[in-house]
């Protein structure tokens, strides 16, 4: 099998193969009519809410900076939900997807990962790195991992936990690819993963647990170990001792070191993404604060890394010593760092991890090697 036909840029170019790279060949010739015929599938777990025809052209706010004004191939776009349910607390949840299949079609399909939390359906385009797979003739699927939403708050909910965890992308790859034998009467030739932070974990997962479904994943900066990590509520119990307070009293996180301080760093740690983790620039203040910063609801710690559900946990509060046992069941399976591979590697799957030397979009080092997710997606990097 040749390794992950993505058309990347710069340092990743090298690992694009001739046959991905070349402009989408000639497949069958779907209609409007073809795309509304996605309405009638039969699953009764699966409802697909809009199938509507594209003209070729710009999809505004589709594609990473960058490539947001890329111009794309017509094609179907069909949105749906998986699952549909209604959770406790009479909350209603459901995998919610969106899939986009061009006119034509390249023979290849690609499950674009999430990021942050979840909880929002983002443009599937493929514009997680480079540029967008669909405009290079993929058939593209996107998904919420089960919640909308911003926060954690989805965690009170076992079955939640779950689809976020693991579940959902097992169930958009089954989906996904049920659509493209639908719309174009013959599976896919090759099926990739590609995401970037919570994607990457996501990429790494299902080739350790999908190892059938996919000839190769593109894993980025992948948080393999969320969930089972103390060190940042560690760091923050230690912030907080040199924290002046704020308005209510409580240390504030975000001015523990001044900005003369930063100056000290900024040659050493500097980053230049808005979402950093260096300490060189204001962006870096995004990862000590409260979690969520500036959305509200719950933070990851509380809503997904502990077991049982502790919505109101302050994260000043949290004790690795008496809490880090607390997170033992979802870090059992949200932790995406396993080493058994051989069903995966018998079939020629590739894997492809990149990550930077200092951290997400440092200009110096590791220039490019940020995540970057669509304009108007909800997300935390």
């Amino acid at each position: 099998m040749n390794t992950v036909s993505l058309a990347l840029v710069g340092w990743l170019a090298a690992a694009v193969v001739a046959q991905g790279a070349t402009a989408a060949q000639d497949g069958p010739v779907p209609t409007p009519s073809r795309c509304a015929a996605l309405l009638q599938q039969a699953d009764p777990t699966v409802q697909i809410l809009t199938s509507t025809a594209v003209a070729e052209g710009p999809l505004p706010g589709a594609g990473s900076p960058g490539a947001a004004a890329a111009s794309f191939p017509a094609h179907c776009v069909a949105t749906g939900i998986i699952d549909r349910r209604v959770g406790v607390g009479g909350k209603e949840y459901g995998i919610r997807f969106e899939a986009r299949l061009p006119e034509r079609w390249n023979g290849r399909f690609l499950f674009q990962g999430g990021g942050g939390l979840n909880g929002v359906v983002r443009p599937s385009t493929g514009s997680v790195k480079g540029p967008a797979a669909l405009a290079l003739g993929y058939a593209v699927i996107s998904q919420d991992a089960g919640h909308e939403g911003g926060d954690a708050s989805f965690g009170e909910d076992q079955q939640a936990r779950i689809d976020m965890e693991y579940r959902s992308y097992e169930r958009v790859t089954e989906v996904g690819k049920r659509l493209v034998l639908a719309y174009y009467g013959q599976p896919a030739r090759r099926s990739y993963f590609m995401g970037c932070s919570e994607g990457g974990r996501e990429a790494l997962l299902v080739s350790q647990r999908l190892p059938l479904e996919y000839d190769g994943v593109v894993a980025g900066d992948p948080g393999f170990l969320l969930g089972v990590s103390v060190k940042t509520w560690i760091d923050r119990r230690e912030l907080a001792r040199i924290s002046p307070p704020d308005t209510n009293g409580r240390p504030d996180l975000r001015a523990s070191f001044s900005d003369a301080d930063l100056k000290l760093h900024g040659k050493v740690l500097s980053v230049g993404y808005p979402y950093d983790t260096g300490i060189g620039e204001p962006g870096w203040r995004y990862k000590i604060g409260p979690l969520p910063v500036g959305l509200g609801g719950v933070g990851p710690l509380q809503g997904l890394f502990l077991t049982p559900y502790e919505p109101t946990l302050d994260d000043l509060e949290f004790d690795p010593q008496r809490d880090a046992v607390y997170m033992v069941e979802t870090g059992s399976v949200y932790r995406a760092d396993g080493v058994m591979y051989s069903s995966f590697s018998q079939h020629g799957g590739k894997v492809l991890l990149y990550t930077g030397y200092r951290g997400q979009g440092s200009t110096e080092v590791a220039e490019n090697f940020e995540c970057r997710q669509p304009d108007d997606a909800r997300t935390r990097q």
